[in-house]
This record gives structure tokens, C-alpha cells and sequence, in this order.
């Protein structure tokens, strides 16, 4: 772990990657990219640049608790509320894990908003 300071306070980590965390990444890449070796070869070195900023699938998401946002909505404006998709049956048990799976990690919230908009897949 590499620590950046300033001249008295520490202002955040970096996790360097690691030859694991490189070929968990290489792994993810091979399995789900369709491309050619030298564009698999700029993506792999472009995400292990980045590697501070990236969950692999099975660890924890990262939160920033340092910045807070409001949506300030104008006067006269209603809630758009599109009604969701119906989902083919053979994707609905994936979506339903996606979504427990983030609920679980603490992505998602429940929400009884009236705002919506319908999953795309």
C-alpha cells in the first residue's frame, strides 16, 4: 500500500496492483472481451493502472463518504415514472441475484420513490 501525504495530513491509500490482482484482472478480461491480443494487452495495462479504483467480482465495493450531493428539482417539475419491462423468465433469476447481491453489498437501497426507470439488460 502506497500512502500519499501532504505536509501533515494523509489524504487517501492507493493499493498497488499485485501479480495476483494482474491476472485476476487478465482473467476477467480473456473471459468477457472479445478482441484481439494487443487491445486485451492496452486494457489489462490500462486497468491495472487504475486498479485503486476497480472490485474484482468477489471483493467488497469501495464508498466515499467525502462528498455529498443533493438533486435540487425546479418548481413545477414532476417525477418521471416509466413503467419497468417485463424480463424474459430465463433472465429473471440473474437479475433477481444481481440485485440482492448489490442490496447486499450496500450499492442499492429499498426506495419507494415516485421516480422510475425501467432495467435495461
Amino acid at each position: 500500500m502506497v500512502v500519499e501525504e501532504t505536509n501533515d495530513t494523509v489524504i487517501g491509500s492507493i493499493n498497488t496492483p499485485n501479480e495476483t490482482d494482474l491476472t485476476k484482472i487478465k482473467k476477467e478480461i480473456e473471459s468477457h472481451i472479445k478482441v484481439g491480443q494487443e487491445a486485451k494487452e492496452k486494457l489489462l495495462n490500462l486497468l491495472a493502472s487504475f486498479r485503486h479504483v476497480i472490485a474484482l467480482p468477489g471483493e467488497p465495493l469501495g464508498e466515499n463518504h467525502q462528498v455529498e450531493h443533493q438533486i435540487k428539482i425546479k418548481t413545477g417539475i414532476y417525477p418521471v415514472y416509466v413503467p419497468a419491462y417485463r424480463l424474459p423468465h430465463s433472465q429473471r433469476e440473474i437479475v433477481e441475484e444481481a440485485v440482492q447481491e448489490m442490496l447486499h453489498e450496500g450499492v442499492i437501497e429499498p426506495s419507494n420513490s415516485p421516480w422510475n426507470a425501467p432495467l435495461f439488460l
